[in-house]
């Protein structure tokens, strides 16, 4: 639980340095969550050809971009 706690607020931090201190924790669940997402529908499958056509990493460039788009309109 340490440890976690440790990587949640370095995470927020950085996540901070995009969106500003008062939305970190939304953006940051939103990443999070997001990736957990990704990832399992990654390893289930569903975003190979005969899924979505999409790869992980493509879904995750386009997450941080959009969230680092969301701090520079904030």
């Amino acid at each position: 639980m340490r440890a976690a706690g440790r990587f949640q607020g370095e995470f927020l931090a950085i996540v901070a340095d995009l969106v500003g201190e008062r939305n970190a924790r939304h953006y940051g669940a939103l990443l999070l969550t997001s990736t957990h997402g990704i990832t399992d529908m990654d390893l289930s499958g569903h975003l190979g050809a005969e899924g979505l056509n999409a790869s992980a990493e493509e879904l995750l460039d386009t997450l941080v971009r959009m969230v680092a788009n969301a701090g520079e309109a904030a």
